[in-house]
């Protein structure tokens, strides 16, 4: 059985838009799975062959006091703290998926890569405050999103960073 049966179009658009619609009370970024999150950024590319907007994308992870990447049981907590303060630092339009123990992957639409060094920085802050002195470190990683016709991996915003 359909979930939108058919009959008069105008009215299956409007129950698929009713359908479509996000709830209003959410705040910050969309948090979606991996898979749904590549689905969008190959969208973004999509567009970028028409609109040439710049779209920024991100690599968060989190380090121990030994500066080796937090993996496992261990990571939990710092990772469930790193989820909310990304989520809270960026904008609704923005995306963000995890990929990984303690790595977290974000898309900034219409953001260049000045302004989402911004964003990185308000999210270390955040975390930073959240976090306290557990020796735990934010680091992230910028570029651009490419169009489709121009993905190429050598093409980096100049932005690595590491907070301690």
């Amino acid at each position: 059985m359909e979930k939108f049966p058919a009959g008069r179009t105008e009215a299956g658009l409007s129950a698929i838009k009713r359908d479509l619609k996000e709830a209003p009370a959410e705040k910050g970024a969309y948090f979606c799975d991996y898979e749904t999150f590549k689905s969008l950024y190959r969208t973004q590319a999509r567009l970028l062959m028409r609109s040439g907007r710049a779209v920024a994308v991100a690599l968060l992870w989190l380090l121990d006091a030994g500066g080796r990447v937090l993996s496992g049981p261990s990571a939990v907590p710092a990772a469930r703290l790193l989820k909310r303060d990304i989520l809270l630092s960026l904008r609704r339009s923005d995306t963000v998926a995890a990929c990984g123990d303690a790595r977290f992957i974000a898309m900034l639409p219409l953001t260049d890569c000045r302004n989402a060094e911004r964003a990185m920085q308000r999210i270390a802050r955040r975390f930073e405050g959240d976090c306290g002195q557990g020796g735990i470190q934010i680091t992230y990683k910028l570029g651009p999103v490419e169009p489709l016709e121009k993905l190429n991996p050598g093409s980096a915003c100049p932005a690595a960073y590491r907070r301690s």
